[in-house]
């Protein structure tokens, strides 16, 4: 679809709330899209292990091991779908917000389960404090790649 403006709504611990004008909605937590509303498929929790769970999770890259997590959608109902993620090692990268050059380092994972044939590359750039200043992810299997560019860190 066409891009957007996204506005920050909420801070709640350290999950972040973005919407658009059009009602959609994103929860992020540690860079990663944990929910989404006004989708025609939405993304309603994604159950992660606890390791994974932290603000450091791309950095620490869990020594490339792979783990497991749960994905449960609306639009259809699919409750705990099992996914693999296995992430990859960080390379420098250097990228461009709104014409401001930036330091960052891409993370990349790999999703995949193979029993509906979901397979996709994530794509992380974060800065040394672990914050993630853009991402590629994909939501759902019915939805097209979400890809996002943080302006403006916010404050917490």
């Amino acid at each position: 679809g066409p891009e957007g403006l996204m506005i920050l709504e909420s801070i709640s611990r350290d999950k972040l709330t973005w919407v658009s004008a059009d009602g959609v909605r994103l929860v992020m937590q540690n860079g990663r899209i944990i929910s989404s509303s006004g989708l025609i498929n939405n993304l309603k929790e994604i159950r992660l292990p606890k390791k994974i769970n932290n603000k450091n999770w791309l950095t620490d890259r869990l020594n490339q091991e792979s783990f497991n997590s749960y994905y449960s959608f609306s639009q259809p109902t699919l409750i705990d779908l099992k996914v693999e993620h296995q992430l990859s090692p960080a390379n420098s990268d250097n990228i461009e917000i709104l014409g401001i050059k930036k330091n960052a380092e891409l993370v990349t994972e790999i999703i995949e389960n193979q029993k509906i044939g979901w397979k996709y590359l994530n794509k992380y750039w974060i800065d040394k404090d672990n914050f993630v200043w853009k991402s590629e992810q994909k939501l759902t299997p019915k939805l097209p790649v979400i890809y996002y560019s943080v302006t403006k860190k916010p404050s917490k």
